[in-house]
């Protein structure tokens, strides 16, 4: 189990996934699924994320931690399986 984190911790990691994605779906060639998930389901809650670790809002542990079991549900099952030939 993770150490309790602040939702800015937890911000920041968000921050850095949703960076990672957004490189992986301009660089690859990927499914229009995808694209349109990350549009219409984990921006909005990145924002949400923003909204509320910038209100002190007391959700705000809560919404981040939701949305990075999303954001790293993408990374590391839907983006692994899109890969780049190294030669």
């Amino acid at each position: 189990m993770e150490p309790r984190r602040s939702p800015e911790e937890m911000l920041a990691e968000l921050e850095k996934l949703d960076a990672t994605i957004e490189l992986k779906l301009d660089r690859d060639a990927v499914p229009p699924e995808l694209k349109k998930r990350f549009a219409e389901e984990l921006r909005p809650r990145l924002e949400e994320c923003r909204t509320l670790v910038a209100r002190n809002g007391t959700r705000a542990g809560n919404a981040c931690m939701d949305a990075l079991v999303v954001y790293r549900e993408v990374a590391f099952t839907a983006l692994a399986t899109i890969t780049t030939p190294v030669f």
